[in-house]
């Protein structure tokens, strides 16, 4: 539907932009970077492009480009005024980064002033997963499941260490996806 609607629109971000979800959750991730990072040269103020770019990169492959990417995402934001989309944004690239104490940090304040929002309960379950708070990760992955989330954004590459967790699996076996985390 975004490929036609692009077709008929070539100019229509948001189609580009979900377009490049829709290939990225399908491990399409070449084609998810290419179509973010045409949404970001045409939206530059747009933080969610860049950091759906870093995450397409990352996925796809192993260069540092997607390194790159987040610290550029963290250096622009750093000079944004911050509100919670922002805060959930630096939040995910700090983790993906390693820095963990920055990325926590953040997600504290996003989780005081946004508490509820489906995006950061899933930045909360990223978070956690990547700082090894194995325990905070799943419960949040479990909060995004009852709230709708679809078990495909836990599909990527960064929910891997959670394989060997039982509740973990519990929650792929209740969503239908036991084969998530076999090989």
């Amino acid at each position: 539907s975004f490929e036609t609607l692009i077709k008929q629109k070539p100019h229509d971000i948001l189609a580009i932009s979900n377009l490049g979800l829709s290939y990225l959750l399908t491990n399409n991730y070449l084609k998810a970077f290419e179509l973010f990072k045409t949404a970001s040269e045409a939206a530059p103020k747009n933080n969610n492009y860049l950091i759906n770019m870093a995450d397409a990169k990352g996925l796809h492959d192993s260069s540092s480009e997607h390194i790159e990417l987040y610290r550029h995402l963290i250096e622009k934001i750093n000079n944004e005024q911050m509100n919670a989309q922002n805060l959930r944004l630096r939040s995910q690239a700090y983790a993906h980064l390693g820095k963990y104490s920055e990325a926590l940090t953040d997600l504290q304040q996003v989780e005081k002033s946004d508490p509820d929002n489906i995006e950061t309960i899933y930045t909360a379950a990223l978070v956690h997963t990547l700082a090894n708070n194995k325990a905070s990760a799943i419960l949040n992955i479990e909060k995004s499941l009852n709230n709708n989330m679809h078990i495909l954004w836990f599909s990527f590459k960064w929910f891997d260490l959670l394989c060997d967790e039982p509740t973990f699996r519990l929650l792929l076996a209740q969503h239908n996806s036991l084969d998530r985390c076999h090989p």
